[in-house]
């Protein structure tokens, strides 16, 4: 009997979320470190818990508004029959429940963020390991560990610049221009003097 592979949905994406807020941004599918499919699995459920909370807060200012609609529908009628309005709607009890489903969404993008941090310091601590199951994390992820700390692109600035470091460049000659590159007339005056 062949083993099959259990492949779980993703969570829902955010639409216009940052990179490392896609539940997907650790990889799509596990990667057999056991770390990283860790750091993996709590990524994706802080991103489907980032997804609801984002969702809730939609579906909160949807419902503020047909619920000012409606009420403003039954008080047209109401006029209109000449009878007693409805009693208006308090206010602070709408942006309250708009301000309580906002701060979910901070709270959650925040467990996403500290997350995102997390693997990234483990990610770059355990390079070596990793290596071998970069290709397998987003392209997003795999950006980041190559222009982060101790990253490749990183590495190579600090080479070159050891390298220059190392060069011996003689006596120099220091020339005063501006972002054009003119020289001003003083220190013509001063160089042909």
């Amino acid at each position: 009997m062949a083993a099959t592979k259990t492949r779980t949905a993703a969570p829902p994406e955010v639409l216009g979320a940052m990179p490392y807020q896609l539940p997907t941004w650790l990889g799509p599918e596990p990667t057999g470190l056991a770390f990283v499919d860790e750091l993996r699995s709590r990524h994706r459920a802080a991103c489907a818990v980032f997804a609801e909370a984002v969702d809730a807060e939609g579906a909160t200012v949807r419902e503020q508004g047909a619920e000012g609609a409606v009420h403003r529908a039954s008080v047209r009628a109401a006029v209109a029959a000449g009878s007693e309005p409805p009693a208006a709607l308090d206010p602070e009890v709408g942006q309250a429940r708009v301000a309580t489903a906002r701060e979910d969404v901070r709270r959650a993008e925040t467990s996403v963020a500290e997350i995102a941090v997390e693997a990234l310091a483990e990610l770059r601590r355990h390079r070596v390991e990793v290596e071998d199951v970069l290709t397998r994390l987003s392209p997003a992820l795999q950006e980041n560990l190559r222009r982060g700390p101790g990253g490749r692109i990183a590495s190579r600035v600090e080479e070159v610049r050891r390298q220059l470091a190392d060069l011996e460049s003689g006596p120099s000659i220091e020339v005063f221009s501006d972002d054009l590159g003119n020289i001003p007339a003083q220190v013509m005056e001063v160089s042909t003097a």
